[in-house]
């Protein structure tokens, strides 16, 4: 019984996280494309929502994927005390 609440949270957990993922690169994309559009950018590089959370699960690896570096180096010097 707990094995099946365990997964069933944990299925929870992820599918919760990729809408999250997906609403916030939304909402980055956005940003992003109106500052480039501001100084004559024609062309941004769009990230996968879903590969930054499956990346997610290596230490910081979303982050280094979405080019947020100084998260990902905190992740990865804080993990070990956590």
């Amino acid at each position: 019984m707990k094995r099946t609440f365990f997964i069933l949270a944990m299925v929870f957990c992820m599918t919760a996280n990729l809408a999250f993922a997906d609403a916030y690169a939304d909402r980055r994309l956005e940003s992003k494309y109106r500052k480039a559009m501001n100084v004559g950018c024609e062309y941004i590089q769009v990230k996968d929502p879903a590969t930054a959370t499956a990346l997610g699960f290596l230490l910081g690896g979303g982050s280094f994927y979405t080019g947020q570096t100084w998260l990902g180096v905190a992740d990865l010097v804080t993990w070990p005390f956590l």
